[in-house]
């Protein structure tokens, strides 16, 4: 059995790849593979350690399934590859006999999708990160799809604290090849077929936002109208996500308020769209003239980081206040203005309590 180690970057991630099926000329060959192979899929190729931190917690995990068996064909010094039901379509042989990886791999995707979970996969939810991440081991010869994924599900991406991470379909064969100076990868070339082989996913990620929920209460509260601001900051340094690239400084600067209308002696608003894992700053800049803040109260907090909205319920921080006896009032209106790409870019207008636009 051979025991050389292949690192192999997969063609969706960009890497050139070339495959040689059935046609050629013949070519000397070493032996065969053993026709039973080891695959260990790595979820990046980042040299930023930051990075790579953030995607082993982010639970990438894989289905893989086989696509096609492989047959030694000794004229040609490679293998043939046959595809299996139900990726035999016309559409798949056609891309096979053109050697285009990427849309082989596209394509092979929607069959799986197109099926709602009825084609069987050699592995599924299979992790490559973390501590229960391991080779897969005694896999057939043949040709094999991987899809990445998240742990919600196969068409889920997977989460970090801060991240998005989304992976393209892969194609990869077994045994292989080393890949030539040039990146490109010939099942035709010369050398020893390794069944041992690594593959290196590409991900790109997005960045995740959060929610603050603002509690206020209000001892012994009028009745009268009353509204409280908020002044909410931020920053936060993003790694660079490319070897030898700079990291980024995010800032994070808004307002909100609460308003109450009633006789209630409590009240919350929640703020939208914070970056995932930054910690803010929320201080309370006005609480009109009949009130202030509760003399075991600060007007400024800390608080963070905020969780990522696929990560479960929003943080929150609390502000106390108390009648300070001036029997003055304060009252206001919070306006917001939304940039709304599907409206030829105009703003939507909105307010808390609701007004009406004046007449133009």
């Amino acid at each position: 059995m051979h025991t050389k180690r292949s690192r192999l970057g997969a063609l969706a991630l960009g890497i050139v790849m070339v495959l040689t099926l059935a046609f050629g000329t013949a070519v000397a060959y070493a032996a065969w593979g053993s026709g039973s192979n080891t695959l260990t899929i790595l979820a990046s190729n980042s040299t930023d350690e930051t990075f790579v931190q953030d995607v082993e917690s982010a639970g990438v995990q894989v289905d893989v399934y086989q696509i096609a068996t492989a047959t030694p064909d000794d004229q040609l010094g490679a293998y043939r590859y046959t595809l299996v039901a139900p990726f035999d379509t016309s559409a798949m042989q056609s891309l096979l006999s053109t050697s285009s990886w990427q849309d082989l791999a596209l394509e092979a995707k929607g069959i799986v999708t197109a099926a709602d979970g009825n084609v069987k996969a050699v592995a599924t939810n299979h992790a490559i990160t973390g501590e229960a991440a391991s080779p897969l081991a005694n896999l057939a010869d043949g040709m094999y799809l991987v899809l990445a994924h998240g742990q919600g599900g196969a068409n889920e991406p997977a989460y970090s604290r801060r991240y998005a991470y989304t992976y393209s379909p892969a194609v990869t064969v077994l045994p292989t090849r080393e890949a030539d100076e040039n990146g490109v990868i010939s099942t035709a070339g010369a050398g020893d077929w390794l069944d041992n082989a690594t593959i290196v996913l590409k991900p790109e990620r997005s960045p995740l936002y959060g929610s603050l929920t603002i509690n206020k209460t209000v001892e012994d509260f009028s009745g009268q109208p009353a509204t409280f601001v908020f002044h909410i900051t931020g920053s936060m340094v993003l790694p660079a996500t490319t070897e030898g690239g700079e990291a980024q400084t995010i800032t994070y600067d808004n307002y909100a308020a609460i308003t109450y209308n009633g006789t209630q002696e409590s009240a919350s608003t929640t703020v939208t769209h914070i970056p995932a894992g930054m910690t803010v700053q929320v201080e309370e800049v006005y609480a009109g003239a009949r009130y202030r803040l509760s003399s075991n109260d600060t007007a400024n907090k800390t608080v963070g980081p905020i969780v990522a909205d696929q990560a479960g319920d929003p943080i929150s921080v609390s502000f106390d206040n108390e009648s300070n006896n001036t029997g003055k009032g304060g009252n206001g209106i919070e306006n917001k203005f939304t940039f709304n790409l599907n409206n030829t870019g105009d703003w939507d207008w909105t307010s808390t309590p609701s007004q009406t636009a004046p007449a133009e």
